[in-house]
């Protein structure tokens, strides 16, 4: 559930340089910055819900 919580933010990062860089919008990074939030977002999730696993055993 807090993966689908994740997407509005990484569109509002996408709509913001769209709305700052307007015709100069330097594609490859923005896939590839795009690409690392991503992954940056999955890692955390996953560390968070280990994290909570953890304590709910102890």
């Amino acid at each position: 559930m807090r993966r689908i919580n994740e997407i509005p933010t990484i569109l509002l990062g996408l709509v913001i340089l769209l709305a700052i860089f307007k015709n100069n919008l330097p594609i490859n990074i923005i896939v590839f910055g795009t690409g690392i939030a991503i992954l940056a977002f999955a890692i955390i999730i996953q560390l968070y819900a280990r994290k909570r696993r953890l304590q709910k055993q102890v």
